[in-house]
């Protein structure tokens, strides 16, 4: 039985694949989800480093406000 998704793709390339052909589109759908979901992390982190290092100068601002009115 197989997957839906990888069902299409395969059926969609040419019909009577081969089996060792099969597994080679197979491998290359999931290194390109992989892929793509790799990238998608590294922006996702990327924008949080992003978001800690303003708050980090925020935090760091309001501390020199409060240490000079001491």
């Amino acid at each position: 039985m197989r997957d839906g998704l990888l069902t299409a793709v395969v059926d969609g390339v040419k019909p009577g694949l081969t089996i060792k052909h099969e597994a080679k589109v197979k491998n290359r759908l999931i290194l390109f989800l992989f892929t793509t979901l790799a990238l998608a992390a590294c922006e996702t982190v990327k924008g949080a480093g992003r978001d800690i290092g303003t708050a980090g100068d925020a935090i760091s601002s309001t501390a020199n406000k409060v240490q000079s009115q001491l």
